[in-house]
């Protein structure tokens, strides 16, 4: 039977990786060169991996060296990590359980486990699907990163959950047809995240037993 999986974002549900007003700071630096380079200016730019899409769309010849330069901020940012609350004993928790774990994340890879590593967790998982590169395209809120990690793992749709803070992540859930946590305490987000398709949403990931969906090594289908 394939593995229950645990698919997980890592930037809020794991660490914060860039705390407010760090990711508007990098967002408006790419989206500067954006516009110095070209004269295109982006409206609104609150988060970097968009302002990435929008390169891809206007000006692809600057992709791999903004995509880069986004890289690097994530990875300096990586190394000053610190877990969100919660996250270790989930892991912890989830590993003993038997469960597959993946972080899937729109970040860099390199940056991904430069913050599983900071927060002393890079053990307790089985798979990154992150970036790589300029393929910004197959990022959330497409499948593909998820898809991946659950080809890798083996995992079946219906018995994999992702969680996640962002609308994003629990479109991807959907699109990948796997089901989507949120993970959230502010009363907003909690209700953007169940319009957007969340079964449940959990102000953080916690102790492992509150919220995990099926024991790991049962064998029923969920």
């Amino acid at each position: 039977m394939p593995s229950a999986t645990l698919l997980i974002d890592l930037d809020g549900p794991l660490t914060k990786l860039f705390p407010d007003p760090a990711h508007l700071v990098l967002a408006e630096e790419i989206a500067g060169v954006l516009a110095t380079r070209t004269g295109c200016r982006l409206e609104a730019a609150v988060d970097h991996v968009q302002v990435l899409r929008s390169v891809r769309e206007l000006a692809p010849e600057l992709l791999p060296e903004l995509e880069r330069r986004a890289t690097a901020a994530e990875v300096r940012a990586a190394r000053q990590a610190l877990p969100a609350p919660g996250a270790v004993a989930f892991l912890h928790g989830a590993h003993d359980e038997g469960y597959a774990v993946a972080v899937v994340s729109n970040n860099a890879d390199e940056a991904v486990r430069a913050a599983l590593q900071q927060c002393g967790v890079l053990s307790l998982v089985d798979h990154v699907a992150a970036r790589h590169g300029a393929d910004v395209d197959r990022l959330k809120p497409e499948p593909a990163l998820l898809l991946d990690a659950m080809a890798v793992l083996g995992s079946a749709t219906d018995r994999t959950a992702f969680y996640g803070d962002s609308v994003s992540d629990m479109v991807a859930a959907s699109r990948a047809g796997v089901r989507g946590i949120g993970v959230s305490s502010d009363p907003r987000r909690r209700a953007e995240l169940v319009a957007a398709g969340a079964v449940a949403v959990v102000p953080h990931l916690g102790d492992p037993g509150e919220h995990l969906p099926v024991p790991a090594r049962t064998e029923a289908a969920w």
